[in-house]
């Protein structure tokens, strides 16, 4: 979750302002570095995100995680994936193709989803996570806004980490 905060102010805008941008595809030690990092972001995301679920059974808390999956998740993931890594293959390629080469990507970067559920549930997570991507995509195309995607991956994902990974049976 905070990844997807720290994937949106390190994507886009500010790699543009501070001129960084051509390293990111032109240097693969810069590029392996930034994997590197998102490794890191990634399990700083599980346990802060984990221990914020598992202690709001309340309204108050249930509201507040929503808050922070939408403005967080959402929109700092979609300012990095559609924003940002769209935005820039779509320079190359058709709107289309860029929307489809970023939904795989951005699945592919969910690829952790396999340290948590069984193999054949995490085939399929990572199908419905293509399937998000491609509409997020088509979203951010036609209402061209962040928001329209962001807030439907905020959503999304306060509905598949609360109700999915922390509900009792």
């Amino acid at each position: 979750m905070i990844s997807g905060c720290i994937l949106g102010l390190i994507g886009g805008n500010l790699l543009k302002i501070i001129g960084v941008t051509k390293y990111v595809y032109s240097n693969m030690d810069k590029l392996q570095i930034s994997i590197g990092t998102l490794n890191i972001a990634f399990s700083w995301q599980n346990e802060l995100g984990y221990r914020l679920l598992s202690t709001s059974n309340s309204s108050a808390g249930i509201s507040l995680y929503l808050i922070f999956s939408s403005l967080l998740v959402g929109l700092g993931e979609e300012i990095f994936w559609r924003g940002f890594i769209q935005n820039k293959i779509s320079n190359h390629l058709s709107v289309n193709l860029s929307i489809w080469i970023t939904a795989a990507l951005f699945a592919l970067i969910h690829f952790y989803i396999f340290t948590i559920l069984p193999v054949r549930l995490g085939v399929f997570f990572l199908f419905l996570i293509a399937v998000s991507g491609i509409v997020w995509g088509y979203l951010f195309k036609y209402f061209n806004s962040i928001w329209s995607s962001a807030i439907s991956h905020g959503i999304t994902a306060f509905i598949i980490w609360k109700y999915y990974f922390f509900s009792k049976p």
